[in-house]
């Protein structure tokens, strides 16, 4: 026959492990969102980052941070809708989507699959993977 042989918890043992549980939950109640100067314009859509450069796309346009989010401005040339839902950065090119697309895969079977996206004279080909 086996005979198990638990040793109870010490007050002291749960004591310790009750404090280090307080200080793990304190650390993480007190990582909250700080407030920035801007970007104005609505909530934050969408969040590309190229190199040092953080972009955000709002309903205000896009905008962009070269100090970490400290301080914005505005990159809203020739834009014709300031309402941004989807924004990606290639190289020194930043396209900013005025509209979302979601495939619902739900009925298509596995496979391989081509995404072809065209954006002015930018096309992109992009393969998607579904497994089942």
């Amino acid at each position: 026959m086996i005979k198990a042989i638990i040793d109870p918890f010490t007050d002291r043992q749960v004591g310790f492990v009750l404090v280090l549980l307080s200080v793990l939950m304190s650390s993480k109640l007190l990582a909250q969102w700080q407030p920035t100067a801007g970007p104005y314009g609505g909530g934050i859509q969408c969040l590309a980052a190229s190199g040092t450069n953080l972009f955000c796309g709002s309903q205000g346009g896009v905008f962009l941070s070269t100090n970490n989010g400290a301080e914005w401005t505005a990159v809203n040339s020739r834009l014709n809708n300031s309402k941004i839902k989807t924004i990606t950065v290639m190289g020194i090119n930043i396209f900013a989507g005025t509209h979302r697309l979601v495939w619902d895969a739900s009925r298509v079977p596995s496979g391989v699959y081509c995404c072809h996206m065209r954006v002015a004279d930018h096309i992109s080909l992009k393969k998607l993977i579904i497994l089942r």
